[in-house]
């Protein structure tokens, strides 16, 4: 498990990054907060599958996850992702303009989630607010709103 923490020396476009081999050490050094993001293999010598996700989003739902998967393990990353990670990452198709820039991006896009979780517990709500599935995009042009629904792939 690799944490990753915005570099305040380097003017936060880079990261510093810690590394704990054991669910348990990674709970632990969450719970000094100061993480920006976590880097999860889900098969750790303490906890393996899908329930390492679980226990670590459990303890930590506001810290983005991205999975670090394995062909062999892309369906259990994708489940992960359907659980509340934020992506999955090959390891084979990193390098050092992939993996800052999707830690970026995960970091910016929980930021995004978690602002519009608070605008949504401060709307007011009426019966005719429509609850809307993770697979339908409503679109507004000037007349009238178009709601599209979208198959899960």
């Amino acid at each position: 498990m690799r944490f990753a923490r915005r570099s305040r020396r380097r003017g936060g476009g880079s990261f510093d990054v810690q590394w704990v081999q054991l669910l348990s050490d990674g709970l632990e050094r969450l719970s000094k907060r100061g993480i920006a993001a976590v880097l999860l293999e889900l098969c750790l010598p303490d906890s393996e599958g899908i329930k390492t996700f679980d226990k670590l989003f459990t303890a930590a739902p506001d810290v983005p996850i991205l999975i670090l998967g394995g062909n062999a393990n892309e369906a259990l990353a994708k489940e992960a992702v359907g659980r509340g990670a934020q992506d999955y990452l090959l390891p084979g198709h990193l390098d050092s303009y992939s993996l800052p820039r999707a830690l970026r991006n995960a970091i910016e896009r929980k930021a995004v989630e978690d602002a519009l979780y608070v605008e949504k517990e401060r709307a007011p709500w009426s019966p005719s607010t429509r609850l809307v599935t993770p697979f339908s995009v409503l679109i507004f042009p000037a007349e009238s709103p178009i709601s599209i629904s979208l198959q899960s792939p």
